[in-house]
């Protein structure tokens, strides 16, 4: 059903647009992470520039936007990405069949391809997909295999433009399967176990690297988040940590742990971006900030702008 994704009005009349882990934590000597403070080279006015994937809770239709602004960087726009049958909702190649519950983008820049992972409640289950940046319609896929024996529930795949090589999350419900993995799009074997676990105590639900290709994570609980460093090589999460900042997924009950996008912004702002997912149909929060750990801390948000976000790519 795609009752949540018709075209809203938006700023001015200005367009119309879709609204859319701790391992059992080694020692803090091995999960430190040496992380330095973030920046970017943007040259001032900008605005922030980014990819965003929204899907309806309802039908689990998936959908390609890319998006411009932010609380800090000026008003959002979200332009959805056209594909073959007119729309901009990602289906397989060769068919008009829309591939369901996406859970994660990520661009490759230089070859302008799109990899993504869907869920195992997809109609294309524990996948990843391939499909160009300009045009949706035509996503291949191959079934996930993992180097351990996984229990596959692989999301937020990102990719890391300093050293080449995408990460995701792997979900679970005991430590073993609960990690940080590095994809390999091309390959059989395309899930890549590291050696770190994550504690199912945290709830990881979104991951990004800085414009130093240092890589974070999200842990969600309730409303509010807490942000996490981890370890390229062994996926470890460690310091720096401390609380996001402010409210990110306002309609989220305490005890749960929503899903949410989360980007850094490295085209303009140099802070952390992130959009939620509520199954319930909102409220639905934009948000842009700095936790204090990392670098000054700051703030904004923008409520009512965006839809079910789910993930978000660097361009």
């Amino acid at each position: 059903m795609k009752k949540l994704f018709f075209y809203l009005p938006f700023l001015l009349g200005a367009g119309l647009f879709f609204s859319s882990c701790e391992k059992q934590n080694q020692p803090s000597s091995v999960n430190a992470v040496q992380a330095t403070p973030e920046k970017n080279d943007a040259v001032a006015p900008c605005v922030a520039v980014y990819y965003q994937l929204v899907v309806d809770p309802s039908s689990g239709l998936s959908y390609m936007f890319k998006t411009t602004g932010s609380p800090t960087t000026g008003s959002p726009v979200l332009t959805p990405i056209i594909g073959s049958y007119g729309d901009n909702v990602i289906r397989e190649a060769g068919t008009t069949i829309p591939i369901t519950y996406v859970t994660g983008i990520a661009l490759e820049p230089v070859s302008g391809t799109v990899s993504a992972t869907t869920s195992p409640a997809s109609s294309h289950p524990n996948k990843i997909l391939r499909f160009t940046i300009a045009n949706p319609s035509v996503a291949t896929h191959v079934p996930m295999v993992s180097t351990c024996g996984l229990t596959l529930n692989v999301s937020d795949i990102e990719y890391n433009q300093t050293n080449g090589r995408y990460y995701a999350i792997n979900r679970g419900t005991v430590a073993t399967d609960n990690r940080i993995v590095r994809v390999n799009p091309g390959a059989p074997t395309n899930i890549i176990c590291l050696a770190g676990t994550v504690a199912v105590t945290r709830q990881l639900r979104g991951l990004t690297f800085g414009c130093n290709g240092q890589g974070y994570v999200m842990q969600m609980s309730g409303p509010n988040g807490r942000l996490w460093s981890f370890n390229l090589a062994n996926g470890n999460i460690g310091a720096p940590s401390c609380p996001y900042t402010g409210v990110i997924a306002p309609g989220a009950p305490a005890a749960t742990f929503p899903e949410m996008g989360l980007h850094f912004d490295c085209s303009c702002s140099g802070l952390f971006i992130t959009g939620n997912y509520d199954p319930t149909g909102g409220p639905f929060l934009l948000t842009d900030g700095m936790p204090a750990c990392i670098g000054p801390a700051s703030y904004a948000s923008l409520n009512g702008v965006i839809k079910s976000t789910v993930d978000y790519a660097r361009p």
